[in-house]
């Protein structure tokens, strides 16, 4: 809404003035939802250079833990989650269109993403002493998996019935839930108390901004590009989330080795 008036510096004080005539609450929305002083085009290279800097940070730590297979699972399918995700920002980049329709496939793409969370927390999470009767079990796995299959069902069904976009927009979002949990899941399992906890702040977090995106394109029609906001904290939430995880599973694995000479 701003942006327009920030091209001299005659626009910067009027950005100023109008600024300064806003409720908090309406600057709380433009600051979340309208700032836009990156283009597009940056905003999706940011998108996949953090997503691809977090695939070289979880390469590397798989690379260290390659003695115990569990871990090296771990860590190498949270390496390819990044790639999916940067895979998705590299493609949309060739999208001038912003129709949810032509985005179906780079949203399946973050779906893809959000599962392999999933393994990787489960696959962790066998590492450790307590058995978790949950992800032991399969039923996480399982979850994730009938979720991304509920995904092809929506645009089979009359429109009248359903808004693919819709039930497509809060089925993601649930498969992403699941993967945060199973990430958090896994880390207790081998992690101290306080690097646990450090965990779940950056998991709830990224799950906030996740909900919060879902809830602008559900409500926001024509679907709008990530605003600067979002752009930026999503590649904050992503290489927090990354060097955290990675860490708790390269102390794991230093502490378990030292223990066994």
């Amino acid at each position: 809404m701003f942006c327009n008036v920030l091209e001299s510096r005659g626009g910067r004080i009027g950005t100023r003035s109008r600024l300064g005539g806003l409720s908090m609450l309406d600057w709380l929305k433009w600051l979340l939802f309208e700032a836009n002083f990156l283009s597009d085009e940056r905003r999706y290279w940011i998108g996949f250079l953090v997503s691809l800097a977090c695939f070289v940070i979880a390469s590397y730590g798989a690379k260290q833990v390659r003695s115990n297979p569990r871990l090296f699972t771990a860590l190498a399918l949270f390496a390819s989650a990044w790639v999916a995700l940067a895979s998705m920002y590299e493609a949309a980049q060739l999208h001038r269109s912003i129709d949810a329709g032509e985005l179906k496939t780079l949203d399946r793409l973050s779906d893809l993403s959000a599962l392999l969370t999933v393994f990787a927390g489960a696959v962790l999470a066998r590492e450790g002493k307590d058995e978790h009767w949950f992800l032991n079990s399969h039923q996480l796995q399982v979850a994730a998996m009938a979720v991304l299959f509920a995904l092809v069902i929506p645009r089979q069904l009359p429109p009248d019935w359903v808004a693919p976009q819709h039930l497509e927009l809060v089925l993601g979002g649930i498969l992403s839930v699941v993967g945060f949990l199973a990430l958090g899941l896994g880390a207790k399992a081998v992690a101290k108390p306080w690097h646990f906890a450090g965990l779940v702040l950056i998991l709830v977090v990224y799950a906030a901004l996740e909900i919060g995106r879902t809830l602008e394109l559900m409500v926001v029609i024509p679907r709008q590009r990530m605003s600067d906001f979002f752009a930026l904290s999503f590649a904050a939430a992503k290489l927090l989330l990354t060097i955290t995880f990675c860490y708790i599973v390269l102390r794991h694995h230093r502490f378990v080795s030292t223990k066994g000479t």
